[in-house]
């Protein structure tokens, strides 16, 4: 079934803000993302989704959703506090769509 642009961009931010962020209490991803190069980028996709649980992984396939998380240097950060601390900050973004896009505080001292 073919979609409008306006309901995936919809489908997009539903499935960020519901499942894909919580990629980043993963292990394998978060020793991925803190040992990773700033701006690095790492595809999360139907081939790309261990750690997620079920119904997030489906909607993978059945909608085609892709996105990318990569950890994002300080003065990339949109919102100041989501730094303090010493927190490393990841970035999730829909590829097809980077304005939805949601960034993310991580304590490095627990992986």
């Amino acid at each position: 079934m073919k979609r409008k642009p306006r309901v995936l961009k919809k489908i997009h931010r539903r499935w960020l803000e519901l499942a894909i962020i919580d990629l980043s209490q993963d292990p394998t991803w978060r020793e991925r993302l803190f040992n990773s190069e700033y701006n690095s980028e790492f595809p999360i996709d139907s081939e790309n989704c261990e750690g997620l649980w079920q119904p997030a992984i489906k909607a993978l396939g059945k909608y085609g959703l892709e996105y990318t998380v990569s950890k994002v240097p300080e003065n990339q950060v949109v919102e100041p506090w989501l730094a303090e601390d010493g927190l490393a900050v990841f970035e999730f973004k829909a590829k097809k769509f980077p304005t939805v896009c949601m960034q993310i505080g991580n304590n490095p001292d627990v992986i």
